[in-house]
């Protein structure tokens, strides 16, 4: 991940949130992560119920229970929805 998707990423928790396309994440601050490290990937699990980011896709709204992020991209991972896979080029 270079300082670009970094950015990008961390823009999540700003007042904005992170828009891209039809897609718009938004998380507190102040939300409990847990991380954990593997291989081939990095799992993001948001451990508080009461605060867990909220992903927007036009007009459907869901929690998020985690993010993962691999080499090339990652995926969302909804509360009551599939995972969301996205790539870090789309985010460019």
């Amino acid at each position: 991940m270079n300082e670009e998707d970094y950015k990008k990423i961390r823009s999540i928790f700003s007042e904005k949130g992170l828009e891209e396309g039809p897609f718009k994440i938004k998380a507190e601050e102040d939300v409990s992560i847990n991380i954990s490290c593997e291989k081939d990937h990095i799992d993001i699990d948001f451990s508080d119920s009461d605060k867990l980011p909220e992903l927007s896709i036009r007009i459907i709204n869901a929690g998020v229970d985690g993010i993962t992020l691999g080499n090339k991209g990652g995926k969302i991972r909804l509360n009551s929805f599939p995972d969301i896979p996205f790539l870090y080029k789309w985010l460019k």
